[in-house]
């Protein structure tokens, strides 16, 4: 595999059943999917608005953390 694989992107709104959500949905499937590749690094690039309602999405609903509720500064890195 090469550095970089671009091969997926449909565009920044893709047509996923579901709208917005549908989309979150589809990107947390395809990173956990376990197919070629698993194991692997993955590094994943955004707006933070988006990270935001990634992690609003798939944290727990009582669950209070930062990046549910703030924003995250220029630059910033989240590695879990």
């Amino acid at each position: 595999a090469g550095l970089f694989d671009a091969s997926e992107n449909a565009g920044d709104r893709a047509r996923v059943p579901g709208g917005a959500a549908g989309r979150l949905e589809a990107f947390a499937r395809w990173c956990f999917a376990g197919g070629p590749g698993a194991g692997d690094i993955l590094v994943v690039a955004g707006h933070s608005n988006w990270f935001r309602s990634f992690f609003r999405a798939f944290m727990g609903r009582r669950e209070r953390h930062p990046a549910k509720e703030r924003r995250f500064a220029n630059a910033a890195v989240v590695a879990f």
